[in-house]
C-alpha cells in the first residue's frame, strides 16, 4: 500500500481527522499538484483546444457572417427605436412614412431611367465629350467656349425637365 492510500485509510479510520488530513493528499507543502509553468500550460491548452473534435459543430463562415449582420441590424433597430418617440411603434410609423414618401415620389416622377439623359448623352458622344466632362470639366477658355457650354447646359436642363 502506497503512502497516499495509507494516509487515506488513516483519515477514514478516525472520525474528525479526515478534514485536516485530506488536504495533505494534494501535496505536503500546500502547493497544487500541477507543476507546469504558466506559459507551457497555456500553449498545451491552446494546442488541445485547437483540435478538430472541439470545432465540429462550429457555425460556418457564412453562418457567422449572417449572425454578425443580424446582430448589427438588431443593434441598429434598438438604437433607432430608443431614439424615436414612441419606441418601436414610433419607429414603425417613421419607416412607413418614409416608404409612403418614396412611393409618392416614384409615382410622381416615374421610373428612374437606366441610361440618364439618352439624347444628350448621344449628342455629347457625337461631339466627343462625356456628361461628366460637361458638368465637372475645366472652365471655358473664352467667350465662344462659354456660349457652347451654356447651350449644352440648357439642352441638359430641357432634357431633365422633359417628362
Amino acid at each position: 500500500m502506497g503512502p497516499a492510500a495509507q494516509l487515506l485509510t488513516a483519515a477514514t479510520a478516525r472520525p474528525g481527522i479526515g478534514r485536516t488530513v485530506a488536504p495533505a493528499l494534494w501535496r505536503a507543502d500546500g502547493e497544487p499538484p500541477v507543476t507546469i509553468p504558466r506559459d507551457p500550460a497555456r500553449e498545451a491548452a491552446r494546442d488541445e483546444l485547437s483540435k478538430g473534435m472541439y470545432h465540429e459543430n462550429d457555425p460556418s463562415l457564412l453562418q457567422r457572417a449572417l449572425n454578425a449582420f443580424w446582430k448589427w441590424v438588431g443593434k441598429l433597430l434598438d438604437a433607432a427605436s430608443s431614439a424615436t418617440p414612441g419606441g418601436g411603434l414610433g419607429l414603425l410609423v417613421v419607416v412607413l412614412a418614409v416608404a409612403a414618401l418614396a412611393a409618392a415620389l416614384w409615382w410622381r416622377l416615374g421610373t428612374p431611367r437606366r441610361t440618364p439623359l439618352p439624347a444628350l448623352s448621344a449628342q455629347l458622344r457625337r461631339e466627343g465629350q462625356s456628361l461628366h466632362a460637361l458638368l465637372f470639366g475645366p472652365p471655358p477658355r473664352d467667350d465662344t467656349a462659354l456660349i457652347a457650354l451654356t447651350d449644352q447646359l440648357d439642352a441638359l436642363e430641357r432634357e431633365v425637365r422633359r417628362p
